[in-house]
């Protein structure tokens, strides 16, 4: 039996990840900069001066990758293939580090085969409006192997463990529950919370999902992501949702909280055109650092909070079930 005094705890604790799971709305149909912006989104520019833990996350992100192979190694020679991007993306790691980046040789070999023949895919995929093919190639060139990870699981399709609420003017003034759904996302596997979201423009549904719909869901967890860690934390929780428009061009985002006393989370942008080699390498390595991130920030996550949250996931997954019959 839980004692009156933890039982309190736990209601004000479902009572603040709420707040922080709330999106309000000025419509449901197709979401708006604004809306973005009035649930604290706050739009960076290149040249505004941003947090200093996003400047550093930026600049991890886009960091050259060090490997320890040598010449004599049977795939390098395959390798050097993809020169000169490659030299632009990796290097041979020096003595003054403990250990390269690059952890096996595939992700080697998967850049090498991504230089050599996906950018001639992407050229014939841009004028599809098939928004499933598009993800395929997407995930199988970039994302697959990012993921390789125990606590991490790719979802397609499908809505998370755990429901978000939103309230509109006019149609719902009181919150209600919504379950988003992305075209794809990399979840922590214990919580399904999402780290990375993606959607894929696709004329069909594009009043229904557009890149201010994910921005805006991407703010919520990255609310919840901020809550969720421990005080003595030494990273900082984040979001990053990418969003594929016509033409094969890749915008992601890192949606970031820093602040416990206010709602505000800033959002900065960049573009990757995927049928250009010298974009899709740095889309590439970019990617594969944000691995190296997620793995660093799941320790810093609060255990007492993390059960609280399962708990109400498995609550929604059972109310749900039961709406269905």
């Amino acid at each position: 039996m839980i004692p009156p005094s933890a039982g309190k705890r736990h209601v004000h604790h479902w009572d603040t990840i709420r707040h922080h799971l709330l999106l309000k709305v000025s419509t449901l149909v197709c979401f708006k900069q604004r809306d973005v912006e009035s649930n604290g989104g706050i739009f960076l520019e290149n040249d505004d001066e941003k947090p200093p833990e996003l400047q550093q996350l930026e600049a991890r992100l886009t960091a050259m990758r060090s490997y320890d192979c040598g010449d004599d190694n049977l795939e390098y020679p395959f390798v050097k293939h993809s020169e000169p991007f490659f030299s632009r993306c990796y290097f041979r790691k020096t003595e003054a580090e403990d250990q390269a980046k690059v952890k096996i040789m595939d992700e080697l070999i998967s850049f090498n085969r991504l230089i050599e023949y996906f950018p001639d895919y992407f050229q014939y995929l841009a004028p599809s409006t098939t928004s499933l093919l598009k993800r395929s190639f997407l995930l199988s060139a970039f994302c697959m192997d990012t993921i390789a990870h125990d606590h991490m699981e790719l979802v397609e399709d499908m809505p998370f463990r755990f429901s978000s609420f939103i309230s509109c003017d006019g149609v719902y003034p009181e919150s209600r529950q919504d379950a988003p759904i992305s075209d794809f996302a990399v979840c922590f596997r214990p919580l399904g919370l999402p780290f990375v979201i993606g959607h894929i423009y696709c004329h069909r549904s594009l009043h229904l999902k557009n890149r201010f719909s994910m921005l805006s869901q991407a703010i919520a967890y990255a609310r919840v992501g901020h809550y969720l860690l421990k005080s003595n934390r030494r990273s900082n929780f984040f979001v990053i949702a990418i969003y594929l428009s016509p033409g094969m061009i890749a915008h992601r985002h890192i949606v970031m909280k820093t602040g416990s006393e206010t709602d505000e989370v800033y959002i900065t942008h960049k573009t990757f055109r995927l049928n250009d080699k010298s974009d899709a390498a740095a889309f590439f390595v970019e990617l594969h650092n944000l691995a190296s991130e997620i793995e660093a920030v799941f320790p810093d996550l609060d255990e007492t909070r993390n059960d609280e949250l399962e708990l109400r996931a498995a609550k929604n997954v059972t109310a749900r079930i039961k709406s269905q019959r």
